[in-house]
């Protein structure tokens, strides 16, 4: 009994965290950061929350071939850039400032500093 009440309870919860936008994916998320990214063509592009760019985006940088290829590439993406912030941090024993051609600039801001 004591268990269906809890389950109950954080049903509620997670559909009322749901309901507001600052707890969902995507760049309206609360803890998004604003990164500023160059392709290997040299254009820049502003992106806000990463990993939603990059699963947006995983065709950029690799072939997919389902959802679940998407969410890994994706996450893939999402370390190679956060290894070129740690990097530009000198927090990296052997620095890397690219990702398959990608590179950054500067280290990603929180959206608040905009």
């Amino acid at each position: 009994m004591k268990a269906r009440g809890f389950s109950e309870s954080a049903k509620l919860g997670l559909s009322a965290a749901l309901s507001l936008p600052e707890g969902q994916r995507g760049p309206q998320h609360r803890d998004a950061k604003v990164w500023t990214i160059i392709d290997p063509e040299g254009r820049a592009h502003t992106v806000i929350n990463l990993t939603d760019w990059a699963r947006q985006n995983a065709h950029l940088f690799d072939t997919i071939l389902t959802d679940a290829d998407r969410e890994r590439v994706a996450h893939n993406i999402r370390s190679g850039f956060g290894q070129i912030a740690l990097s530009m941090n000198g927090k990296r024993e052997r620095p890397v400032y690219s990702y398959k051609g990608w590179a950054l600039v500067g280290l990603p801001r929180s959206k608040k500093e905009e």
